[in-house]
């Protein structure tokens, strides 16, 4: 890892983050290690899943807002999609969290949509917008780096070769005191922490422990899906993924001679 410890200033911290996104990643036990093949990479405009207005809440002072308050489009996205299993997931460089996870090669079969803040929004020193650096590829999965306020972090989200998990791991440095972990509540009985316990709604996680915190998904077993916006169904009608399947190819009628030729139907 390029940079460690707690004493180090945020400034260098700021440019060990930078330096990260840059270096080749070492070896682990990723896509590599385990045989399966590496997902696609790509920024995009994708359709907003999200009702919930704190999700987007840095978005939207950036973005002109339509009358109902909600988003339609979001632009930048970074979407991951994996082969083996087919799951794929959309990460917001601007908001730094992940806000959407499906299955399928197509975006209609949601398994996760986010809701509330952002994850170590109530971490003290987690202060102001996140600042996204880039990411970088360790064993062939995306690595993000950001800040938000002092906290300088690293993230990256892993499907279990099963396709019935996600693992999310941060890696939380400049932490002066222990993290609070914001998770859904429609989550907390299909999540299941690395590491901490439950604090008046939150994950707390003892900052000794923020180098490796994890949590992992149990998508298979996952709750219902939050109320979506009426706009994402009718945004996904022009996706060429959500097309529906062809019609069954019937017999081909009958020439007009034929037709004439034929009995009439008792």
């Amino acid at each position: 890892m390029v940079f460690r410890g707690e004493s180090m200033p945020p400034r260098l911290s700021l440019i060990a983050l930078w330096l990260a996104a840059a270096l080749p990643a070492g070896a682990d036990t990723g896509a590599a290690a385990t045989g399966a093949p590496p997902p696609t990479i790509r920024q995009v405009t994708l359709p907003n899943p999200v009702s919930d207005p704190v999700v987007l809440a840095h978005r939207t002072l950036l973005t002109p807002v339509p009358a109902d308050g909600l988003l339609t489009q979001l632009p930048g996205l970074i979407e991951v999609r994996h082969s083996q299993p087919a799951i794929g997931y959309a990460w917001d460089p601007v908001e730094c969290r992940l806000l959407f996870a499906w299955k399928g090669a197509s975006l209609t079969d949601l398994i996760l949509v986010a809701e509330g803040p952002g994850p170590l929004s109530a971490t003290i020193g987690a202060i102001g917008s996140p600042h996204y650096f880039g990411y970088r590829l360790v064993g062939g999965y995306p690595e993000f780096l950001y800040r938000i306020g002092r906290l300088a972090i690293e993230e990256s989200i892993v499907p279990s070769p099963d396709g019935t998990r996600l693992v999310q791991r941060w890696k939380v440095y400049q932490a002066e005191f222990d993290l609070m972990l914001a998770v859904p509540q429609r989550w907390r009985e299909s999540v299941q922490p690395g590491a901490g316990s439950w604090t008046e709604g939150f994950l707390k996680v003892p900052k000794a422990q923020a180098g490796d915190l994890t949590l992992t998904w149990q998508i298979a077993s996952g709750p219902e899906l939050p109320t979506l916006p009426a706009a994402w169904t009718q945004a996904l009608a022009s996706l060429p993924a959500a097309a529906p399947p062809a019609a069954t190819p019937s017999a081909p009628a009958p020439s007009p001679a034929a037709a004439a030729a034929a009995p009439p139907a008792p």
